[in-house]
């Protein structure tokens, strides 16, 4: 569904194929960089099934969201509360892939009252991205979907857990649709963002931390560090950076039972 923001911006959220339904528990999931809402796709589809009001994003300037993508993560934060304040929405779990973990991170630590729960996955403290992919993807080289296919997939980059599909061919259309010139922003978002240990300070609802241990991209050591800030569970799976696609129905599966019980 295409949601109006306050300053007009339209904004697309999928809702897992039922319609929206705010007296649900609300559960926001927000993609990397370069990506859209097809990254959490599995994970929408079952909790709009399950009992939950999912909104899996494009954030502005990517898939089917108009408005302006390089103004960094906290314009990406913003623009995560515009949508629940468009659509009435108190409070939600902030679910994130990658940048999309640094833009809830945010959300959550200036806006406390507006997260009900907090799962960062493929995150890292700093994210130091490799000056080539940002040369690459500003000059409008698809040198950098060589290097990213190569970097951000685990052992089984050419399959899928999906019969027919071919992760690694999925996610570079996917970025080359969404545009190099916002891939490369993307980047440059991530590269710049240092407020990540003030953010996590300040979180006050339950967190869970999720990292593959053959990620490349943010790494396994990345995602301990943040989980000890924030003072939450650490789950690390054997897949890759694109840990919502590689490993479909583990990360389904523990988000769910999190986010029924996050005492669990």
């Amino acid at each position: 569904m295409i949601v109006e923001l306050a300053d007009g911006t339209p904004m697309y959220a999928n809702t897992g194929g039922r319609g929206f339904d705010p007296s649900l528990p609300v559960v926001v999931l927000v993609h990397g960089a370069g990506g859209d809402h097809t990254t959490w796709r599995a994970q929408t589809r079952y909790l709009a099934h399950h009992g939950f009001a999912p909104l899996a994003v494009d954030l502005p300037g990517h898939g089917r969201s108009g408005g302006a993508h390089g103004d960094g993560i906290e314009a990406r934060a913003d623009a995560i509360v515009a949508l629940l304040d468009a659509l009435g929405v108190g409070e939600a779990a902030l679910v994130g892939h990658s940048m999309g973990s640094l833009a809830v991170l945010d959300v959550a630590g200036r806006f406390p009252d507006r997260a009900s729960a907090l799962v960062l996955v493929a995150t890292s403290p700093r994210m130091a991205v490799h000056p080539v992919l940002i040369e690459s993807a500003s000059a409008g080289d698809d040198r950098c979907l060589e290097l990213t296919r190569a970097w951000q997939h685990g052992s089984a980059a050419g399959g899928d857990p999906e019969p027919g599909a071919w992760r690694a061919g999925i996610d570079w259309r996917t970025t080359e649709a969404v545009g190099l010139d916002v891939y490369a922003d993307d980047f440059v978002a991530c590269k710049s963002w240092t407020d990540a240990a003030e953010r996590a300070a300040s979180v006050t609802c339950p967190s869970l931390v999720i990292s593959g241990s053959a990620d490349r991209m943010t790494g396994q050591a990345a995602g301990a560090v943040v989980a000890e800030v924030l003072g939450c569970e650490h789950l690390v799976l054997d897949v890759g950076h694109m840990i919502p696609q590689e490993a479909p129905w583990p990360v389904t599966q523990r988000l769910v039972s999190f986010l029924r019980d996050p005492g669990l």
